[in-house]
């Protein structure tokens, strides 16, 4: 797998990461009467730049110690397409069962309250 293939794999996966951001910043206005949608919009920036910031520390360091340790392993890795391919899946699974858990959670919350208020 080249560069350009890389780049192109990491890029199909940042609208799931924006996903989960704008719903993590979501939920936590929800958390916070009185803020407006900027203060949401601007709170998902943030979280976006503190996952860039992780993401790439994490890439570099799985980059530096595979070709200190073992260049052809790290290579043999990297040109698999398929263990990227599962392990972008598996992140994504594991999103989609956290967000349709939140809104169950939010839906069950609403009919709740909507109860009490009918009483």
């Amino acid at each position: 797998m080249t560069t350009v293939e890389r780049v192109a794999l990491v890029l199909t996966a940042l609208p799931f990461l924006t996903l989960g951001l704008a719903h993590y910043a979501l939920r936590r206005l929800a958390l916070r009467p009185g803020k407006t949608l900027i203060a949401a919009v601007i709170l998902m920036l943030r979280q976006i730049g503190r996952l860039a910031g992780w993401v790439t520390a994490l890439y570099t360091a799985i980059w530096a110690a595979g070709k200190y340790l073992d260049p052809a392993a790290f290579e043999a890795f990297w040109d698999e397409p398929i263990s990227l391919f599962v392990l972008m899946g598996s992140a994504m699974l594991a999103y989609l069962y956290l967000f349709i858990r939140w809104c169950w959670q939010l839906w069950q919350s609403r009919r709740r309250a909507l109860r009490e208020l009918a009483k």
